[in-house]
């Protein structure tokens, strides 16, 4: 996988700076509002950068443990962002969160086994 490239990595971008990886979703763009908003609300959810960060921390703790505990979450309202330490964390992160994250049936599935109680929305 090819950390770099939106294609491989969507939802998700990826950048680098001083060997500290940020892997980001621009919430508010106009490819995320119409595919993904209208999931979040269907379950009653903003889907703002909160509401990712929910997504992401509850799924990355049940499929991915070990990754979840090197996530550091930083969401704000108009995007989400996250961080990890080095090149393997963003790889590994990235392959626990592409194949749901970007497929949306599987994301709303997703979305509808949320703990409600636990999103910061």
């Amino acid at each position: 996988m090819d950390i770099f490239n939106y294609d491989e990595t969507y939802p998700f971008e990826v950048t680098e700076l001083e060997g500290r990886y940020t892997i980001m979703v621009p919430v508010e763009s106009e490819q995320h509002l119409e595919a993904y908003i209208p999931i979040f609300e269907k379950y009653g959810y903003s889907g703002n950068g909160e509401s990712w960060a929910g997504a992401i921390d509850q799924y990355l703790e049940r499929v991915a443990p070990d990754v979840h505990d090197g996530f550091f979450l930083d969401p704000e309202a108009g995007a989400f962002y996250g961080y990890v330490v080095d090149e393997a964390s963003a790889k590994s992160t990235l392959q626990a969160l592409v194949p749901t994250f970007s497929d949306l049936s599987r994301f709303e599935e997703l979305v509808a086994s949320l703990d409600a109680s636990r999103m910061d929305d």
